[in-house]
């Protein structure tokens, strides 16, 4: 069974509190201070994630490394990896010690899964710049994706004993203290803070550690009424209606498509899914955040397969075998996120979705659950 379909044991893994939380990205000549932080991407509502209709700089000029790397946010808000490295390459080529382009480097490598590096690079921003809380932010994300829990915990206590914390700071030590299992301090952190709508998704989810469900969904529901694009706070209303049993919170769950952690990817040229019937067509799933994500939401697998004329599933290199065994009806794609390149395929496609979009079409009740008691096949050698 799903687990988080009637526990909120899963609701306290890494990967949701990164749904709700994303790194910050430096332009590196804003109007009024050269260390502003910018949301990569801006906050849910200004824009689509994957439209981004946003205007391009004016063209850099030989030579401007700044003109260089605020082109690259451009790409990088667009969700062009490959073009957006490229400009803070060449940014970095021209002005080595430009903090912002590293900074920027990082949030590639971290969009990329290439956690490492990643960090690596955020430290490199670090060490040209003077002490910033985005990144200090951004680096204990890093460390958290190599779950590093308590490094990222102490590095953020340090930069609040430093004063210069800002409200991200206290938000993001907060969901850390959560996921290290003290629900307790996490929502004191928060208490510190004057409400918000990025403070209160994630006071949310310590709610839901309390089994105060209630009070969770008045707060988002509340926070909806004002602010009905905040996709952060429909997407864990979602999260905390799974965790209680109400399966209608799959469609507050497809939120996440609209915020900075969007599991949307053009793998093909085809039309994301939003809800059309499946029956006869032809369907590409491919993968989402982490392996056991990616095995939880496997469990609706055979009921698209049954349903489908054909299905092919994008996976984990980890997972294709296993795959392969469990889900026979279907073509395996074996293919790292962590590249940038995208899998050929031998046929078109229908649809195309996200795997963890599987269960607002087949587990809207708990009876969904129970027709599928096992689907993973092991290895019999």
């Amino acid at each position: 069974m799903i687990r988080f379909a009637n526990t909120n044991a899963g609701m306290r893994g890494w990967q949701v509190f990164m749904l709700t939380r994303f790194f910050k990205s430096l332009l590196a000549r804003p109007a009024n201070s050269r260390n502003t932080p910018v949301n990569s991407p801006p906050p849910a509502g200004s824009f689509d994630v994957r439209q981004a209709r946003i205007s391009s700089p004016e063209p850099a000029a030989p030579g401007d490394a700044a003109g260089l790397n605020d082109r690259g946010l451009v790409h990088l808000r667009a969700g062009e990896l490959v073009l957006a490295e490229s400009s803070f390459l060449a940014a970095l080529k021209i002005h080595p010690g430009l903090a912002e382009a590293w900074t920027n480097r990082g949030i590639v490598a971290g969009m990329r899964r290439q956690h490492v590096q990643s960090l690596e690079y955020f430290m490199q921003a670090r060490a040209l710049s003077a002490q910033s809380p985005a990144i200090e932010n951004n680096i204990a994300l890093a460390l958290c994706e190599l779950n590093r829990h308590a490094e990222a915990s102490q590095l953020l206590y340090a930069t609040r004993a430093t004063g210069v914390a800002d409200d991200d700071t206290i938000i993001t030590l907060a969901g850390i203290e959560r996921v290290l299992g003290s629900p307790a301090i996490a929502e004191s952190l928060l208490a510190t803070l004057s409400p918000s709508l990025e403070r209160d998704v994630v006071l949310a989810l310590v709610l839901l550690d309390f089994g105060r469900i209630d009070a969770a969904l008045r707060l988002l529901n509340a926070n909806l009424i004002a602010h009905p694009e905040h996709h952060q706070s429909r997407l864990v209303r979602g999260m905390v209606r799974i965790a209680s049993g109400d399966f209608v919170g799959w469609s507050d769950y497809e939120a996440r498509r609209f915020t900075p952690e969007s599991p949307l990817r053009e793998l093909a040229p085809a039309p994301q899914w939003q809800g059309q019937s499946l029956s006869g067509s032809r369907v590409l799933v491919y993968a989402e955040q982490g392996i056991g994500d990616e095995i939880m939401f496997a469990h609706c697998l055979p009921d698209l397969v049954h349903e489908a004329a054909e299905v092919t599933i994008e996976t984990e290199p980890r997972l294709a075998r296993l795959f392969e065994r469990s889900f026979p009806g279907a073509t395996i794609i074996s293919n790292s996120r962590g590249t940038a390149e995208k899998p050929s395929f031998s046929s078109s496609f229908n649809f195309q979705m996200p795997i963890g979009s599987l269960p607002s079409a087949y587990r809207l009740a708990m009876r969904d659950f129970e027709k599928v008691p096992g689907y993973l096949t092991a290895d019999k050698s």
